[in-house]
Parts: structure tokens; sequence; C-alpha cells
């Protein structure tokens, strides 16, 4: 069996196992734990965006995976709406395509385990507001994953 090549592929194996084992041992993690995530869906149930909610780093990081279209003088708000219902929380202006990160404070996280769903909304821009004027553009259930 040492001809048929058995010897080779098994210590190849090994050996590449060994060295898989090893690095993700030894390579120090930078990926923070997600902690809360959601997926915001269009009117239609079209999954549209990604969210994730890191306590390592403070940050909330939203994909979006499809152009939303709005007009030039609107922007993209994200909101957090409470379990029980009440006042929305503003969490910052998201970018119409690709990723964007927003900072957020200890006491925004804190208020995180009340929040149960996340919206997206388009609002004027350099208006200062505290609630949605308009109706939800992506919508989706704020899940916890730890």
């Amino acid at each position: 069996w040492w001809d048929t090549g058995f010897f080779k592929k098994s210590f190849g194996f090994a050996a590449m196992a060994l060295v898989i084992s090893s690095a993700l041992f030894l390579n120090p993690m930078t990926i923070s734990p997600v902690a809360y995530t959601a997926v915001l869906e269009s009117n239609n149930n079209i999954p549209m965006a990604i969210t994730k909610i890191s306590r390592s780093d403070m940050k909330l990081s939203i994909n979006i995976m499809e152009k939303i279209e709005v007009s030039d003088d609107m922007e993209l708000t994200l909101w957090c709406h409470p379990k029980k219902g009440g006042k929305p929380m503003k969490m910052g202006t998201v970018s119409k395509t690709g990723k964007t990160m927003i900072a957020i404070s200890k006491e925004e996280w804190k208020s995180l385990k009340n929040v149960g769903k996340l919206t997206l909304s388009a609002e004027h821009k350099n208006t200062n507001t505290n609630k949605p004027s308009s109706g939800a553009i992506l919508k989706g259930q704020l899940s916890s994953s730890t």
C-alpha cells in the first residue's frame, strides 16, 4: 500500500489539517462577535439589507444588498422601535447602497434589549426629526444572537 499513494495522501491530509488548525488557534480573532441581527425586507417581503450589532466595538453595521432609490433631497434613516410600543429611537443615516457603520452609545446599547423592530425610512435632508415622517421602506425583527 506504500506504492498506491494512500500513505502520501493520508500524510498530506494530516499535514494540511495540522496547518489549518494551528493557523486558527494562533491567529487572533479580529471579527467582533455579533450580539443582534436583523434582515430588513421590503413591503413585498424581499430581503434588502442585513443589520448586525456588536458590543465589542459598539457599532451597528447595515449592508444594503440592492441600491434603494430615493430622491436627492431625501436620505435613508434607521429607526429602532420598542417591543411594547412607544417612541422609536433614531440610529442614524444609512447609505443608499453598500455598507454603513454607525457608532452606538452605551445608553443605546442598553436599550437594544427592549427593541423589537428596525425600520428604514426616507427623511428630508437637513431636518432633525425624532420620529419617522414617512412609512417604512424596509423593516425587520431584531433578534439577539447571544
